[in-house]
Order: C-alpha cells, then structure tokens, then sequence
C-alpha cells in the first residue's frame, strides 16, 4: 500500500479500484446472462401486462372491500410484494382519493377523465414497455383489450381532385 491508502483511516485509491473492478464484473455477468434483445423486449412487455393487470385487480378488490378489513390488508400486502414501492404508492394516493388508479383508453380518450390521450402515448401503448400516466388525472393507462387486438387499419389514400381554375393556355403549332 502507498501513503495515500493509509491516510486519516479513509479508504485508498487500491481498494476504490477494487470495488470498481468488481461492480463492473457484477455488470458484465448480468448482461451476459440477460437475454437477447428481442427476448428481453418480449420479458418487459409480459411484466407491464401483469403488472397493470395485478393493480386493475388489486382497484376492484380496494373499492369493494372496507378499510381496515383482513380481505382488504390481504390485497394491500399482495401488492406490496408484486408492485414497486413508487408504483404503489401513487396508486394507493389516487385509490385513496377516490379516484381510478388504472384507466382504460378506448378510441384515444382516457376512461378515468374521458380527455384525449395523445396518439403518441395510445401508440407506445400498443406495445407496453413503460408504464404510462394520463397527463390530466393521472391514472396508469392500459389499452383496451379490443383495440390492442385489432390490427391498425390503413387509410386508403384518394388522389387529391384539381379545383377547376383559369383555362390553360395552350400553344397551337
């Protein structure tokens, strides 16, 4: 060891590079066993679904059931096992206000405001990696069953019809 390793008790330059070697070989081993980029994808989109899934659930149960009854700490401690804390505690505020925690989109407008979302956000939607919150109430939004199924329909395009206007002139030989 140096002189600086050694100084006022403090940690020194050899242990720090240490722990970064090991940090970055912890780094290295988890992405390595990850899976392959489409996989993964696939994994993240699964977790979104049950995840939103288990807080639509996890709402009907809360607003059927009593505060302070077993059933109701039952589905609160199950959701603190299955959620994050972040997600579940803005969840249980908008639950606790009386208002929808989870909100479906149909035809673009949330079920929880019934304002528009916008198309971005019902776009990203289609294929949940991310969690997504309505910019007006709040609420998680999920997609409705039938629009996540039905494949986006192209719109036919019609040639634009010229406006009649001033004859042309025509060149005569």
């Amino acid at each position: 060891m140096c002189k600086r390793c050694t100084v006022g008790g403090r940690r020194g330059h050899g242990e720090a590079a240490a722990e970064k070697l090991s940090v970055q070989a912890a780094r290295e081993q988890q992405i390595k066993a990850s899976p392959p980029g489409a996989a993964r994808g696939m994994q993240l989109r699964r977790r979104m679904k049950e995840l939103l899934q288990t807080l639509a659930d996890a709402q009907t149960a809360l607003r059927h059931y009593q505060s302070g009854t077993p059933e109701r700490e039952t589905v609160l401690e199950d959701l603190r096992k299955n959620v994050p804390a972040p997600v579940l505690a803005h969840f249980l505020r908008l639950v606790g206000q009386g208002r929808s925690g989870v909100s479906v989109v149909r035809h673009g407008v949330c079920g929880g405001c019934h304002l528009r979302v916008p198309a971005g956000v019902v776009a990203s939607l289609k294929k949940p990696t991310d969690l997504h919150l309505c910019e007006n109430c709040g609420s998680y939004l999920v997609l409705a069953p039938e629009e996540l199924a039905a494949p986006a329909t192209a719109t036919a395009t019609v040639p634009a019809r010229r406006r009649p206007g001033r004859p042309r002139a025509v060149m005569v030989a």
